[in-house]
């Protein structure tokens, strides 16, 4: 799933900030992607409780909200 996040410095402050709350997720930037289109690609599988998922979007809110993405 994408997570669309814009410019590419954003881009890697959001994604250090999950890794240092233990979420992983691909990152994706230039030359990958346009320098205004940088994001992030989290999976998740059958393999992932609920519990797990729920505490992943949790993380991602979090981040999401104090880095400013808005989408």
């Amino acid at each position: 799933m994408p997570i669309y996040t814009g410019e590419e410095r954003r881009t890697i402050g959001v994604w250090q900030e999950l890794l240092a709350q233990g979420l992983y997720v691909n990152l994706i930037v230039p030359p990958g992607c346009a320098p205004d289109q940088c994001l992030l690609r989290a999976s998740c599988s059958a393999a992932h409780t609920p519990e797990q998922i729920d505490k992943a979007l949790e993380i991602l809110a979090g981040v999401r909200t104090d880095a400013g993405v808005t989408a």
